[in-house]
């Protein structure tokens, strides 16, 4: 998560930064924005936000080749000594969302370019498969078709050739928890499945890549408005996979 830091104390800002409507775009983009103190050198901050007023001690901190930043101003003049100090963006008072959106876009950008690693929606999500004797095995999430409690213990069922089981230490809850909830569903207390590998679903059971597993009747309901529209029924964002009811 990226940490933004406000330094700033005009009235106007301190509305805007503390809207719910930029909580919730903050939220969506999986960001943290705190009013800090003005002591860049002092507070663990990847990204600040500073009026021009504080331009000057944000030049004397140490570290300030690698320090990114928004500069907060009414003037329009002062885009150009932004630039000069290579800024991230320009916000102009009186900001509005559509402009912080692109402000955080491009602070994004910079963060993952300077720290050279890839942004979270371009990393491919893996699991460590905790083995018996202390053994351990990395896997795609996207090769797992589903995965199904056996007691204490958990059967990962992959669509890798000549690979198609795999036996963890671990109970069902375990891995639930560790999986993206954004493809995964829990369709009946013993199975956990993968969405994308999802070819039909039935009254009573769905169609798993050439398994067909038990949907239970309490999750039924859950289980079709996610498999035909790609969102539970509390409103978490998942993904469609463009079935038709079977």
């Amino acid at each position: 998560m990226i940490k933004l830091g406000c330094v700033s104390t005009h009235p106007e800002d301190l509305e805007f930064f503390s809207s719910v409507e930029v909580a919730e775009l903050l939220r969506q983009r999986n960001l943290a924005l705190d009013f800090v103190p003005a002591a860049f050198e002092e507070v663990s901050v990847d990204v600040w936000l500073i009026p021009t007023s504080l331009l000057n001690k944000l030049s004397s901190a140490p570290g300030t080749g690698s320090r990114l930043f928004i500069l907060l101003s009414s003037e329009a003049e002062d885009a150009l000594p932004a630039w000069q100090m290579s800024a991230s963006f320009f916000l102009l008072r009186p900001f509005s969302l559509t402009s912080f959106q692109e402000a955080l876009k491009r602070v994004e950008q910079c963060f993952y370019w300077e720290k050279q690693i890839l942004p979270p929606k371009f990393q491919e999500h893996t699991l460590e498969l905790h083995l018996t004797k202390g053994r351990r095995v990395v896997v795609r999430a996207k090769d797992i078709l589903f995965l199904e409690a056996r007691g204490e213990v958990t059967l990962v069922h992959l669509s890798l050739p000549k690979q198609e089981k795999i036996t963890t230490t671990r109970n069902l809850g375990f891995w639930e928890q560790q999986l993206p909830n954004s493809s995964f569903i829990r369709v009946h207390k013993k199975y956990l499945v993968n969405l994308t590998h999802v070819s039909s679903l039935f009254s009573e059971s769905i169609l798993v890549g050439e398994h067909a597993l038990p949907v239970a009747k309490r999750r039924r309901k859950e289980v079709e408005m996610y498999v035909y529209t790609g969102q539970l029924l509390g409103g978490t964002p998942g993904k469609s996979n463009g079935m038709e009811p079977a």
